[in-house]
Order: C-alpha cells, then sequence, then structure tokens
C-alpha cells in the first residue's frame, strides 16, 4: 500500500494530484497503478482539504462508486444515477507540497 505524500503522514493514499500548470488545474485522479515521481499520491484527508493557488481550480475526475439508497430498493423504486462530480471552486491559498 502507497502512503500519502505529505510529509508525516503515514496514512495510506486514495488518489492520485497532478497540477496542470497551462491549465491552471489541480486535477484529482484515481489512484495510478504505479508511483510516478511527478504526481502526488494523497490520503482522504488531504484530498479533502486540498486548496489550490490563487487563480487555479481543483478538477476531481475519480471514478467513485455511489452505492444505490437502500431505502429507495426496499421501497421497489430505482435510485436516482449520481450527477457527475463538479468542479470545486478555487481558493486563494496554495497547494500545499510534499
Amino acid at each position: 500500500m502507497r502512503t500519502c505524500a505529505k510529509m508525516r503522514c503515514e496514512a495510506g493514499a486514495i488518489a492520485t494530484v497532478a497540477l496542470r500548470y497551462g491549465e491552471r488545474e489541480v486535477l484529482v485522479a484515481d489512484l495510478t497503478p504505479q508511483p510516478d515521481r511527478n504526481l502526488l499520491d494523497l490520503c482522504e484527508e488531504h484530498i479533502r482539504t486540498l486548496k489550490p493557488p490563487l487563480g487555479w481550480r481543483i478538477r476531481d475526475d475519480r471514478n467513485v462508486l455511489i452505492l444505490p439508497d437502500v431505502a429507495a430498493s426496499e421501497a421497489g423504486s430505482d435510485p436516482e444515477p449520481a450527477a457527475p462530480s463538479p468542479d470545486v471552486g478555487t481558493a486563494p491559498s496554495a497547494v500545499e507540497s510534499a
């Protein structure tokens, strides 16, 4: 299991982050099969608290498995399909480096 790239964090990595300078975008993707020294593997907490540089945005392209609502399946109706993850707005602070 790979660990989070943040200093002093020993939690398991759940996603890989790439900085796309041309697009001014922090791209969050599914954990890559192999580590890449040009990318950051981060844990759930550090993905959740990620803040892009001023003028940048976060784009979350992870494939998230959404389980159907138990109440809806018990009632015999189909759950509503999940909408794609929207882009997270920008915040006026820098991405912390590992």
